[in-house]
């Protein structure tokens, strides 16, 4: 097993019971995808994931201690 602590702003939190902090266990090899599904996101929901300070992708394999951030992404601003 492996433990991720998991960081999560603004709505995303409601996936942590409101806290803004977390610490799962998961299997060795679990991806980001693996812990999406455990937090129960919705599939047409885009979030963006940064892995211990680097932009990560649903296919990246996590490792003991990391840590997650999921934010939603932000819009807005004038069109070119």
């Amino acid at each position: 097993m492996i433990e991720v602590t998991v960081i999560a702003y603004g709505k995303i939190r409601r996936y942590l019971q409101g806290e803004p902090k977390r610490t799962f266990k998961l299997k060795i090899e679990s991806s980001v995808r693996d812990l999406f599904r455990l937090l129960g996101k919705p599939d047409g929901e885009i979030w963006m994931v940064n892995v211990n300070g680097l932009l990560a992708n649903e296919e990246y394999v996590l490792k003991d201690r990391d840590e997650v951030r999921l934010f939603k992404p932000v819009g807005g601003g004038q069109p070119s």
